[in-house]
C-alpha cells in the first residue's frame, strides 16, 4: 500500500493528472490510508483550481474526469472494498461534491465536456446494448440536460444502487463477472469482481474504440518482420492486439486486486485457440503474455502510487480450453509456474475433475519450489477452489 502523506498524495495525483493518467490518479485514494481523505480532497481541489487558471482546456477537462472518477469510487462499492470506513467515505464524498461545484463555476464548459465524454464512453459499450449503456440512459434522464460533474456523480450513485447487481452483491448472494473487453470501470463500481476476455472480444473492442487501432498500428510499425510478412506473424499480432484490449481491464481492477491480494479482481485471458492442441506453443504464448502483464502492471503500480511496485503478482489467470488433450499439460505447467488457470470448454464432470487435480498438482509443485500461487481456479462448470 501507499504510505504517502496528504501533501505527497496530492503531488502524486497532480503528476498523474498532467500525464493523462486520470484513472490512476483517482484510484490512488483506494491504495492509501483513508482517514485523512477529506483533507486530501480539499487540498487536491485547491491545487486543481490553481492549475485551471492556466487556461489549458485539456487539463481542465481531465481535472473534471478525475473528479468524477474519485466521486464514483466513493458512491460506488469501491471505497468499501478498499477498506474505507463508511463515515470517512461519506464525509469525503460530501467534501468532493462541495469542492467540485466550486470548480464547475471556474470552467463550466470543461465540466460539461467531461461529463459528456464520460457518458458517451458508457454508451459506446456494445453500442448501448449493455449495462453501462442502460445506466447511461437512466443517468441522462435524471440529469435532464444539466451535465455537471457533481450532478453526474449523484445520479450515478442513485442509478447504481437501483440495479439488481448492487443489491445481490450487497446481500452477498453471489459475485459477478463480465464477459466483455470494455465497460469494466463502470461495473467495478457495482461490485463486479471478475472479467473474462478473448481474441474475439478484443476484436470487438477495436471496433468500439478507435484509439486501440492507432495503438496497434504504432506497435506493428515497430516490427519490420511483421510488416514484411504479416501472415507469418499473425499470431504475434493477434496476441499484441488482445493484450492492448486487456490492459485497461488490468488497470481498472489493479487497485482492488492489490487490496485483496488477488483473492478477487482477476482477469481471465484466453490463450490463442489456434494453438490449443500444442502444449509447448501454448505454454510459450501464455508465459509471454503473463510476463508482459507483469511488466505492464509494475509500471502501472507506480502510476497508482504503490510503495512496492509489482510486489503483488499480475491479477490475471490464463484461460485454457479443456477440450484439448494438451489442456492437462498446460494446466499443470502453468500452475507449477505460479500462473493460475481458468479452464473453459469443459463438457463433462470427468473432464473438470481431471483438470482440477492437474491444477492442484501444479500448485503443489509451485509451493514446493517456493513460488507464489494464484489463489483462484475456475471452470465454466464450477466455482472457486
Amino acid at each position: 500500500m501507499s504510505k504517502f502523506t496528504v501533501s505527497q498524495s496530492v503531488d502524486h495525483i497532480v503528476r498523474q493528472l498532467k500525464d493523462g493518467f486520470t484513472l490512476a490518479a483517482a484510484d490512488h485514494i483506494l491504495v492509501r490510508d483513508s482517514d485523512d481523505l477529506p483533507l486530501l480532497i480539499e487540498d487536491l481541489c485547491r491545487r486543481a483550481r490553481n492549475e485551471m487558471t492556466g487556461g489549458q482546456r485539456d487539463l481542465a477537462e481531465n481535472i473534471f474526469i478525475m473528479a468524477i472518477r474519485i466521486g464514483l469510487n466513493l458512491v460506488g462499492r469501491d471505497a468499501e472494498i478498499a477498506g474505507m470506513r463508511p463515515e470517512v467515505a461519506e464525509r469525503s464524498a460530501s467534501t468532493l461534491m462541495k469542492e467540485v461545484r466550486a470548480l464547475e463555476e471556474t470552467d463550466a464548459s470543461s465540466a460539461v465536456s467531461a461529463v459528456e465524454s464520460f457518458i458517451m464512453g458508457m454508451e459506446s459499450v456494445n453500442s448501448r446494448d449493455s449495462l453501462p449503456g442502460y445506466m447511461a440512459e437512466k443517468i441522462r434522464g435524471r440529469l435532464a440536460g444539466s451535465l455537471s460533474p457533481s450532478a453526474f456523480i449523484r445520479a450515478f450513485g442513485e442509478v447504481a444502487r437501483g440495479t439488481v447487481y448492487w443489491r445481490m452483491v450487497e446481500e452477498r448472494y453471489c459475485k459477478f463477472g463480465n464477459d466483455y473487453a470494455r465497460g469494466l470501470e463502470i461495473l467495478r463500481h457495482l461490485g463486479f469482481s471478475q472479467v473474462s476476455t478473448n481474441p474475439v472480444l478484443a476484436a470487438r473492442a477495436f471496433d468500439e474504440d478507435p484509439s486501440l487501432r492507432s495503438q496497434l498500428a504504432v506497435e506493428i510499425k515497430k516490427h519490420e518482420d511483421w510488416m514484411s510478412d504479416p501472415e507469418a506473424h499473425r499470431d504475434d499480432m493477434a496476441l499484441s492486439a488482445t493484450l492492448m484490449a486487456l490492459w485497461p481491464n488490468l488497470e481498472v481492477f489493479r487497485p482492488l486486486a492489490v487490496r485483496m491480494q488477488n483473492l478477487d479482481y482477476m482477469i481471465s485471458f484466453q490463450l490463442n485457440p489456434n494453438i490449443a492442441d500444442d502444449a509447448e506453443a501454448s505454454l510459450e504464448n501464455a508465459k509471454l503474455a503473463y510476463g508482459l502483464a507483469a511488466r505492464h502492471l509494475t509500471e502501472y503500480d507506480q502510476h497508482l502510487g504503490l510503495s512496492n511496485h509489482g510486489a503483488v503478482p499480475p491479477n490475471i489467470v490464463l484461460k485454457v480450453a479443456g477440450s484439448s488433450k494438451a489442456a492437462r499439460t498446460i494446466t499443470r505447467e502453468l500452475n507449477a509456474a505460479g500462473i493460475g488457470t481458468n479452464n473453459t470448454v469443459v463438457y463433462t464432470v470427468g473432464q473438470e475433475i481431471r483438470l482440477i487435480l492437474d491444477s492442484f498438482e501444479g500448485k503443489a509443485r509451485a509451493l514446493k519450489a517456493g513460488k507464489p500461487i494464484t489463489r483462484t481456479y475456475e471452470t465454466n462448470m464450477g466455482g472457486r477452489l
